[in-house]
């Protein structure tokens, strides 16, 4: 028989989470999520700060009744990067963080690449924001070469480039 792991409560888990010297910063203590080898910080406003606890609190809910399945937190995601053989200073979540697929959309980390136990992730995901926008940008950019009957670049990854013409 398998032992279920115990999550900790919202309380336990804000314990871990202070309020940064800057308005808008919170600093993860090690100890977060297991492992962590640096601190996390977090650079978030009012309507984001609402949102990232919002998800903290439903997740140690889903805890408690007993479900499981869909993302992991932001918040956890940061701690878990901060877990990261190699990883220097700081997990960072940006002010557009939100939950990816074990990476957060929106965090940063540096690796010290001379560590050879070191994981060296790009931290590359997609963000279903990202994918909904970008059609409308490209349409939007599309109307302005048009109007100005000229090349306009549209610049979808660094090493390609979209022309669009008249």
């Amino acid at each position: 028989m398998t032992s279920k792991l115990k999550r900790r409560t919202y309380e336990e888990e804000q314990s871990y989470i202070e309020k940064g010297e800057k308005a808008v910063e919170y600093r993860i203590r090690k100890g977060f999520v297991n492992g962590m080898n640096v601190p996390g910080v977090l650079y978030v406003n009012k309507s984001l700060e609402k949102l990232i606890f919002a998800e903290l609190m439903n997740y140690t809910r889903q805890a408690d009744s007993g479900s499981a399945g869909g993302f992991l937190p932001a918040v956890k995601q940061i701690g878990n990067v901060a877990s990261l053989p190699g990883i220097v200073k700081h997990s960072i979540g940006l002010p557009d963080v939100h939950a990816g697929y074990g990476f957060a959309i929106g965090n940063v980390a540096a690796f010290d690449t001379n560590n050879p136990e070191a994981v060296v992730s790009p931290g590359i995901a997609f963000s279903t924001r990202f994918l909904l926008r970008f059609p409308q940008q490209k349409l939007r950019c599309r109307r302005q070469a048009q109007k100005r009957r000229r090349n306009v670049y549209l610049v979808g990854s660094p090493f390609r480039t979209l022309p669009l013409r008249p």
